[in-house]
């Protein structure tokens, strides 16, 4: 062990102050500096949020917060539920209710003092990988040399999933941060046995669950680290039991009210798997990939040395392994038994976690005979240079994001006063609906303004995920009536999705067999990722139809309201 090497007492200059708050201030600065290079390399700054699917969505129900909180400011009360009915129906995004209200909050409060643009948004996700990074620092130092916890840092800042996540508007990255923070609290509840400990775990826990139901995974952390402790007295203890109380007080009534916020409405099942595939070599293969090859090994040694033998020898295991400990095996037991848990993107809930484990395995193996004979110094750097040598070569390189091409469609339309009024229709594949109408939300001078209908809502039905498929209209000239009863007065159609919907065929029959009546307007070039070169978007016009009032205007919202 590193008492052994005696590398944190003996290292000149490694003084217990680098915690301090003048540390962990430059640490946050140099992993913010290092996300927003990264962001930039990657192209956040310039792309839509289309990468993943679920972006506009998470967008859109940020930019709902913001301006509900601008309307009460403004003396208008009307309430939650009508406000987002309202916005729901101009921009049919909404996923308040599907998903917590955490990461809606954070981003309505960032967006209310600086701004609800693009660039605004890159910066707050980069402040929070920096956050996430900081704290792996920060916990690192207490129990390894100030270079060593830096490094931990610059790994957990610079992995290929924090860069995915801090490129795109998701709510990973938070839940992650607050999934830490309540270890960390519970290592130092362990360690203190104050109950103030036990409590602001049961506080960044609710937030956890309060901003994605993974957070849920540390359900399981206060019983395991009775188990990993042996401290069996701590059930009669009045703290211990007063997380759980902070979390149903917080987080209870959100999941007991809102509809749709066990994902029943996504997944009927309730999310449990019996199966035991979800055990099965894919599950191995993805932690593979997310540790990385050559860490692995030293993750396992970090875990026998500082949690499986203290716990054979009947020795005390500190507080932050046990915690720690619990937190992997909590996310291995979610991802295997819940459903919308399975994608390895919930994986970095334990991401530091397994950093240190894997930085504690390299320094036992240092501890051993020859390298125990190595000056601190030479140590130091040696555990420094492996790491990152074994970091970058298994470095998955990112892409740059690159989805664009609905942008400039929303600034033609929304720059022309006489399409002010104009009932705008989208046709594409999920992504694509969700880039155009978070460009429109995003660049409108007064929310909510256009009233933006989603082809899949409108002219063929589904479910959240694009099962049970049906067209609503037979023929084109049923169509075409329909949209000019609206009236409809544009359509954005996109000539290449990825995924087609099933009335797109349709679709383009009316606007390319109706020369007369539908307008060709503009053609605009579109990239779903780099190098990737799609048929472009074609935005369409219903001739004279400035100045008509919208009359027949279908609503997009299901009866039992989630906000899809």
């Amino acid at each position: 062990m590193i008492g052994e090497l005696d590398v944190t007492t003996r290292l000149k200059g490694a003084s217990r102050e680098g915690s301090s708050r003048k540390a962990i201030l430059l640490a946050f600065l140099l992993y913010f500096a290092v996300a927003v290079a990264l962001q930039w390399v990657g192209g956040a700054y310039g792309s839509e949020f289309g990468e993943h699917a679920d972006e506009p969505a998470h967008y859109i129900t940020g930019l709902m917060v913001r301006d509900y909180i601008g309307s009460l400011a403004s003396l208008d009360f009307t309430s939650p539920i009508e406000y987002a009915k309202r916005y729901y129906e101009h921009y049919p995004k909404v996923g308040l209710g599907h998903w917590p209200p955490g990461f809606y909050v954070v981003q309505a409060a960032w967006t209310l003092v600086f701004s609800p643009h693009r660039a605004s948004l890159m910066l707050l996700l980069a402040a929070m990988a920096a956050l996430l990074a900081t704290l792996t620092f920060t916990v690192a130092r207490r129990e390894f040399p100030a270079p060593i916890a830096v490094t931990a840092g610059l790994m957990v800042a610079a992995h290929p999933l924090v860069q995915a996540f801090t490129r795109e508007m998701m709510a990973e990255l938070m839940t992650a941060t607050t999934v830490f923070l309540a270890v960390v609290c519970y290592a130092w509840y362990l360690d203190s046995e104050k109950g103030r400990y036990s409590m602001a775990f049961g506080f960044f826990a609710a937030l956890a669950a309060l901003t994605k139901g993974t957070g849920f995974m540390l359900a399981g952390i206060p019983p395991l680290c009775v188990l990993l402790t042996r401290r069996f007295r701590f059930l009669l203890k009045p703290s211990y039991w007063a997380a759980a109380l902070v979390v149903l007080a917080l987080a209870g009534p959100w999941y007991y009210l809102a509809p749709g916020a066990t994902h029943e409405s996504a997944v009927p099942t309730s999310g449990m798997v019996r199966s035991p595939q979800n055990l099965g070599s894919s599950w191995y293969d993805a932690f593979i990939v997310f540790a990385g090859v050559g860490l692995v090994p030293f993750i396992g040694i970090g875990l026998a040395d500082r949690v499986l033998v203290p716990m054979v020898r009947r020795r005390s295991v500190g507080g932050i392994w046990a915690a720690s400990a619990a937190a992997i095996v909590c996310m291995v037991m979610m991802r295997a038994l819940v459903t919308p848990a399975r994608p390895p993107r919930h994986l970095l809930n334990m991401l530091p976690p397994v950093f240190l484990f894997a930085i504690a395995g390299l320094v036992c193996v240092f501890s051993l005979k020859p390298l125990r004979r190595l000056a601190p110094k030479l140590a130091v750097a040696a555990i420094v240079l492996i790491l990152a040598v074994l970091f970058f070569v298994d470095y998955r390189h990112l892409r740059p994001k690159e989805y664009v091409g609905f942008e400039p469609v929303a600034l033609e339309i929304l720059k022309d006063p006489r399409l002010s009024q104009s009932v705008a229709l989208v046709s594409s594949d999920p992504s694509g609906e969700g880039m155009f109408i978070s460009e429109m939300a995003m660049n409108e001078p007064r929310r909510p303004g256009h009233i933006v209908l989603r082809g899949s809502k409108i002219l063929s039905s589904a479910t959240w995920f694009g099962w049970n498929a049906r067209l609503l209209f037979n023929t084109p000239e049923e169509l075409n009536q329909f949209l000019a009863d609206v009236p409809v007065g544009l359509v954005v159609f996109d000539t290449d999705p990825p995924r087609p919907p099933l009335h797109h065929i349709l679709l383009e029959q009316v606007l390319k067999g109706n020369p007369q009546q539908w307008q060709l307007a503009g053609r605009f070039p579109q990239r779903r990722g780099s190098g990737d070169r799609r048929g472009g978007i074609e935005l369409y016009r219903l001739v004279d139809h400035e100045g008509k009032p919208a009359r027949n205007v279908p609503s997009q919202l299901r009866k039992d309201f989630t906000g899809d």
